[in-house]
């Protein structure tokens, strides 16, 4: 049977179940007994059983005051679950740590694009207003600041000056200061980006004094000065710096012959880059102001097409000489002169000098002429290759020779 136990069995044993056949014999009855070998096998089973139950009963009863410990086996499995359980731990630890790391360098990474998203819309809405500032807004960054002596001069300059950029939508960019006397500045309002100790993008505003001022003053107050020779002590005078362009503003006719005036003119711009214009109205005035701060702001544009390094303005033409006698030295200056003007050929240039050899008594006589008589003179002028000047090569020429106040365009 599979549930009885397997009982080992000594060698007396085993003699003794061969010899359990007995054949007995008594004289009154004869009986034979006979036993298999599986009866005594069974006993034997049963004897064992008690043994081993009695044995394990002595043992508990003995030890039953006893602590007990466990086998090296048992340790040893005890110290393997142990082991597996801090590796469990350390692993699962490890794995938490890791995913929080991981939901950290997300975090980092998203709060840095965040940012680089911040600076390059501060950057792009920065670059914006500098771009403006130098083309389509380029006015609206320019300021013209007068001195409040002016007005003593001009006493309706401020109305002209209103109605004028009022119309030019410029009304804010004309403003009027204590400290200037009688002296007109331009000033810009410049953009520029730099960034901060957080290395994000911002707007950096400063105001730039242009390199062109004008001074205002009346014309009998300007004679006085050129008849007592004492102009150029008041050009170093009022001269704020070496390369600033100073235009000396005469508020009314001057009552100079126009000969001195060409010649100081010409004196004073080559010594000190002093320009001398004559405005009669206030309305020239404020006109004046007006142009000067519309083409100050569109140079500003050009600075920035041809770089820092090519802001002098240059003059690619020729310039006339300076040594020999006067009809020589005014030959080649008119000359000069006529080379300047658009479209007129050599050919016009030889005629219109043989008929005007001396262009400042061309210009005492156009003066005392109407517009019609002095055009139609020039335009029937005939060249060497049979062409006339023409009414428009006659225009442009008479508007050189007459302009008296530097603001006319030949055209």
């Amino acid at each position: 049977m599979a549930s009885e136990e397997v009982i080992m069995l000594s060698d007396e044993e085993c003699i003794v179940i061969e010899e359990t056949t007995i054949v007995e014999r008594n004289t009154e009855n004869e009986c034979s007994t006979s036993f298999s070998l599986m009866s005594e096998l069974d006993k034997l089973m049963e004897m064992k059983k008690r043994e081993s139950s009695s044995k394990s009963t002595y043992q508990m009863d003995s030890d039953s005051d006893l602590e007990i410990t466990p086998g090296p086996s048992e340790k040893k499995k005890s110290s393997t679950k142990t082991d597996e359980a801090r590796i469990r731990k350390i692993e699962k630890d490890k794995e938490k740590t890791q995913k929080q790391e991981e939901k950290d360098k997300k975090r980092e990474e998203l709060k840095k694009k965040k940012a680089e998203k911040e600076n390059e819309k501060a950057t792009r809405k920065i670059e914006r207003e500098m771009s403006s500032s130098i083309n389509s807004k380029c006015e609206q960054y320019t300021f013209c600041h007068i001195g409040t002596a002016i007005l003593e001069i001009i006493p309706d300059l401020k109305i002209e000056l209103t109605k004028l950029y009022t119309e030019r939508k410029l009304e804010n960019q004309f403003i009027f200061e204590n400290n200037l006397g009688t002296k007109i500045e331009w000033r810009r309002k410049c953009i520029e980006m730099r960034e901060n100790d957080n290395n994000q993008p911002e707007k950096f505003e400063y105001i730039s004094v242009q390199d062109v001022y004008a001074i205002i003053i009346p014309s009998q107050t300007l004679t006085d000065v050129i008849n007592s020779n004492t102009l150029e002590d008041f050009i170093v005078q009022q001269k704020s710096s070496g390369r600033s362009l100073m235009l000396i503003v005469s508020y009314g006719k001057l009552s100079i012959q126009k000969k001195k005036i060409y010649r100081i003119s010409l004196d004073i711009f080559e010594k000190h880059r002093a320009q001398i214009i004559q405005l009669e109205t206030s309305d020239q005035v404020a006109l004046f102001t007006a142009q000067f701060l519309r083409s100050i702001a569109r140079r500003e544009k050009k600075r920035v097409e041809h770089g820092e390094g090519e802001k002098k303005v240059s003059y690619d033409g020729e310039k006339g000489i300076v040594i020999g006698n006067r009809d020589e030295i005014v030959c080649d200056w008119w000359n000069k002169m006529l080379a300047t003007i658009e479209r007129i050929s050599d050919a016009q240039r030889r005629a219109i000098i043989k008929h005007i050899p001396d262009p400042i008594q061309a210009i005492e006589r156009f003066l005392k002429m109407d517009y019609s008589s002095a055009v139609s003179e020039l335009a029937n002028l005939v060249a060497e290759n049979n062409r006339r000047v023409g009414e428009v090569m006659a225009h442009r020429i008479y508007t050189m020779l007459t302009d008296e106040t530097g603001c006319a365009i030949v055209e």
